[in-house]
């Protein structure tokens, strides 16, 4: 019983737990509604008015390694359901040695840093400031840091799961509200031990769906 009358994890405990793997694989899904922002000038009023352009999504699939400080990639860009991009990118945390490439809606490839460089103007020093940035756990962590208010919500889990939770044949995991500074609202699923597995977020401008699978 005393496994079934655990304590949630706290949110000290949470982020813990995210210092504490060093290893992960992970899947990310973004969606997105994107406008066009158009200006009008009528009778000395400006007008801005907001255009539906298409709905986008991004997702990625990769594996974080800090042990080995190795971290590989995969990403596909959607535009109304159809793939217009995809790459694979394999960054070495310790050298800062990059590799990679994309590939277009044309067919071609362009190497990894030419596609940062022409596309976004970012140095390769820059592109790998953002990507450690932008670790899921990198990510999470920062959500965690800057909310003002965290909360379980639930243990979001069946019957028959609650049952093999009590025999300690399946690991309890807890979903948690998380508000950060900026107002943006995530649910956050847990493991007993504090580990996330889950983060989402869905609101008017994108929904981001960010799944974890600790290694080891």
């Amino acid at each position: 019983m005393a496994y079934a009358l655990a304590e949630p994890p706290s949110t000290a405990q949470v982020i813990r737990s995210i210092d504490e793997i060093h290893r992960y694989n992970f899947t990310r899904t973004v969606t997105f509604r994107q406008y066009y922002m158009n200006a009008t000038n009528t009778n000395n009023t400006r007008e801005v008015k907001k255009t539906f352009a298409y709905t986008g999504k991004v997702t990625a699939t990769g594996q974080v390694d800090l042990d080995k400080g190795v971290v590989i990639e995969e990403e596909k860009f959607y535009v109304n359901g159809s793939a217009v991009m995809n790459g694979h990118v394999v960054v070495d945390l310790k050298t800062g040695e990059v590799s990679g490439s994309i590939k277009l809606l044309d067919g071609s490839e362009v190497d990894v840093l030419t596609f940062w460089r022409e596309y976004f103007g970012l140095s390769r020093e820059q592109a790998l400031a953002m990507f450690r940035e932008n670790f899921p756990l990198v990510s999470l962590r920062r959500i965690l840091e800057n909310s003002e208010d965290a909360r379980m919500v639930s243990e979001g889990v069946s019957l028959s799961t609650r049952v093999l939770q009590g025999l300690g044949l399946e690991d309890k995991t807890y979903v948690y509200s998380v508000k950060t500074s900026s107002g943006r609202m995530w649910t956050l699923t847990v493991d007993s031990e504090g580990r996330p597995l889950e983060f989402v977020s869905d609101d008017e401008t994108a929904r981001v769906v960010v799944e974890i699978q600790p290694l080891g």
